[in-house]
Protein backbone atom coordinates (compact mmCIF):
# COMPACT_ATOMS: atom_id res chain seq x y z
CA UNK A 1 0.00 0.00 0.00
CA UNK A 2 1.46 3.35 -1.00
CA UNK A 3 1.30 6.68 0.78
CA UNK A 4 -1.79 7.82 -1.12
CA UNK A 5 -3.70 4.61 -0.37
CA UNK A 6 -2.69 4.60 3.29
CA UNK A 7 -3.61 8.25 3.70
CA UNK A 8 -7.00 7.79 2.08
CA UNK A 9 -7.75 4.69 4.22
CA UNK A 10 -6.88 6.56 7.42
CA UNK A 11 -8.74 9.69 6.37
CA UNK A 12 -11.86 7.67 5.58
CA UNK A 13 -11.51 5.87 8.91
CA UNK A 14 -11.19 9.17 10.79
CA UNK A 15 -14.24 10.67 9.09
CA UNK A 16 -16.41 7.65 9.87
CA UNK A 17 -15.19 7.61 13.49
CA UNK A 18 -16.07 11.30 13.90
CA UNK A 19 -19.52 10.85 12.35
CA UNK A 20 -20.34 7.90 14.58
CA UNK A 21 -19.02 9.75 17.63
CA UNK A 22 -21.27 12.72 16.83
CA UNK A 23 -24.22 10.35 16.50
CA UNK A 24 -23.36 8.77 19.86
CA UNK A 25 -22.68 5.33 18.38
CA UNK A 26 -19.72 3.48 19.91
CA UNK A 27 -17.37 2.20 17.22
CA UNK A 28 -13.92 0.69 17.22
CA UNK A 29 -11.08 2.53 15.51
CA UNK A 30 -9.76 -0.88 14.48
CA UNK A 31 -13.00 -1.63 12.63
CA UNK A 32 -12.99 1.65 10.74
CA UNK A 33 -9.32 1.33 9.81
CA UNK A 34 -9.78 -2.25 8.66
CA UNK A 35 -12.81 -1.16 6.67
CA UNK A 36 -10.78 1.54 4.96
CA UNK A 37 -8.02 -0.87 4.04
CA UNK A 38 -10.46 -3.49 2.80
CA UNK A 39 -12.36 -0.83 0.88
CA UNK A 40 -9.22 0.05 -1.03
CA UNK A 41 -8.62 -3.59 -1.85
CA UNK A 42 -11.98 -3.71 -3.66
CA UNK A 43 -10.19 -1.91 -6.48
CA UNK A 44 -8.60 -5.22 -7.42
CA UNK A 45 -11.23 -7.63 -6.09
CA UNK A 46 -9.98 -11.19 -6.36
CA UNK A 47 -9.77 -14.43 -4.39
CA UNK A 48 -7.31 -12.95 -1.87
CA UNK A 49 -9.65 -10.09 -1.00
CA UNK A 50 -12.59 -12.49 -0.74
CA UNK A 51 -10.65 -14.65 1.74
CA UNK A 52 -9.63 -11.58 3.75
CA UNK A 53 -13.25 -10.43 3.95
CA UNK A 54 -14.34 -13.85 5.19
CA UNK A 55 -11.63 -13.88 7.86
CA UNK A 56 -12.43 -10.36 9.06
CA UNK A 57 -16.16 -11.13 9.18
CA UNK A 58 -15.53 -14.28 11.18
CA UNK A 59 -13.33 -12.37 13.60
CA UNK A 60 -15.85 -9.55 14.06
CA UNK A 61 -18.65 -12.04 14.68
CA UNK A 62 -16.81 -14.40 17.03
CA UNK A 63 -14.57 -12.07 19.06
CA UNK A 64 -17.39 -10.39 21.06
CA UNK A 65 -18.83 -13.80 21.99
CA UNK A 66 -15.43 -15.12 23.05
CA UNK A 67 -14.76 -11.92 25.02
CA UNK A 68 -18.10 -12.27 26.85
CA UNK A 69 -17.40 -15.88 27.80
CA UNK A 70 -13.80 -15.25 28.87
CA UNK A 71 -14.69 -12.16 30.93
CA UNK A 72 -17.46 -14.06 32.74
CA UNK A 73 -15.07 -16.95 33.40
CA UNK A 74 -12.38 -14.58 34.70
CA UNK A 75 -14.94 -12.85 36.91
CA UNK A 76 -16.03 -16.18 38.37
CA UNK A 77 -12.47 -17.27 39.07
CA UNK A 78 -11.51 -13.93 40.65
CA UNK A 79 -14.70 -13.87 42.71
CA UNK A 80 -14.05 -17.37 44.07
CA UNK A 81 -10.38 -16.64 44.79
CA UNK A 82 -11.07 -13.33 46.53
CA UNK A 83 -14.19 -14.62 48.27
CA UNK A 84 -16.35 -11.65 47.37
Amino acid sequence: MGYLSATSALLGSDIISEVFTLLGVPISITQTTMGGILGLSFRSYGPDVKNQLKQVTRGWLTSPIIAIISSLAAFGVLKSILGL
